[in-house]
């Protein structure tokens, strides 16, 4: 990943690493010593051992697939209101789709959705039922030059076309909003960045509430002519709080520069998303690195523990740095 140096120094890794905890007594231990998790103690040492040695796992992702039920059910109790419903394919998620349109009721919520349970990606999506017609939000947390990224979308296309047409009847250009954010520059992240953008939507109502009737009344149907909105396109239309993990300077940057066109009243929200990366950010292979997003699945796998009866002293201590306030880093 090719990132710029932050402006201010970082956390130094003595520091962050002497943060955290290990779970049921097991001391710290080599990355490469570990096997991939199995449970959720194991899971969150894991995530913690990697994280104390700024490191990245190739199994993360599989690792957080298979914690997924349980994170999402300690995350429902964390954010009272909050329903994000697991699905292991488009196909599956459009069936479900399908019944909430059947029932003619108006529902909204986050929704989680793989590219198969075999084939390693997933999006998060925001979903509103109206009318007995849905809309669809998906966000995309990396980037379309990729096979599980084009996939999914394809599979999510077809699946509306050719399974559900019925309740689509004014085209997909009017009903599924395909945003490639970016935000994800790593290659195995995308099942956590899912599931923190799962809660970025539910708590960020209003701005989403206001996409679906953009895209209800047609209003993205040209840029969606292609299939999906791209990167620089989402700058200009996706609220701050999509970008809150992103692991990329440079990017952010990016998406700064374009969103205060349109938005300048959100300079200062932005401003800490930046304060808080450059806290987050260090070196790693030769480059800088956000680890936001690690800092994310350790305290939820923690919430995990702590909602399953376990220490709830497990889950990362505030730091007197405010860029790791309970409220920016929660």
């Amino acid at each position: 990943m090719v990132s710029s140096v932050p402006s201010r120094p970082s956390l130094s890794g003595e520091v962050f690493a002497a943060s955290l905890q290990f779970a049921g007594n097991v001391p710290p231990r080599d990355p490469d010593t570990l096997d991939p998790p199995s449970g959720p103690i194991s899971y969150y040492n894991f995530a913690v051992s990697f994280l104390k040695a700024n490191r990245q796992s190739n199994d993360i992702y599989w690792s957080d697939v298979n914690a997924i039920p349980s994170l999402i059910q300690a995350e429902m109790s964390h954010c009272p209101g909050l329903k994000i419903s697991h699905h292991d394919s488009p196909h599956a998620f459009m069936a479900h789709v399908g019944e909430l349109c059947r029932a003619k009721t108006h529902h909204r919520e986050q929704c989680l959705v793989e590219w198969s349970a075999d084939e390693g990606h997933c999006v998060a999506i925001d979903l509103l039922v109206r009318d007995a017609q849905p809309s669809l939000i998906a966000v995309e947390s990396g980037t379309l030059n990729a096979q599980g990224p084009a996939g999914l979308l394809m599979r999510l296309r077809f699946a509306l076309e050719r399974h559900e047409a019925r309740i689509v009847p004014n085209g997909l250009e009017r009903h599924l909003l395909f945003l490639e954010t970016h935000a994800q520059q790593s290659p195995v992240d995308c099942a956590m960045f899912s599931l923190q953008n799962c809660k970025a939507m539910f708590r960020d109502a209003e701005a989403f509430e206001a996409l679906h009737d953009r895209l209800r009344s047609g209003e993205f149907a040209d840029m969606l002519s292609k299939g999906y909105a791209s990167s620089e396109e989402c700058d200009a239309i996706v609220p701050p709080s999509l970008m809150k993990h992103t692991q990329s300077s440079r990017r952010l940057a990016d998406y700064e520069r374009r969103h205060l066109e349109g938005h300048p009243e959100r300079s200062a929200t932005i401003s800490r998303l930046t304060r808080r990366q450059r806290g987050l950010t260090f070196s790693r292979n030769e480059r800088t690195y956000s680890v936001s997003i690690e800092m994310a699945r350790v305290k939820t796998a923690g919430r995990a523990l702590a909602a399953g009866g376990g220490d709830r002293t497990l889950q990362v201590p505030s730091f007197e740095h405010d860029f790791l306030s309970s409220a920016e880093s929660e």
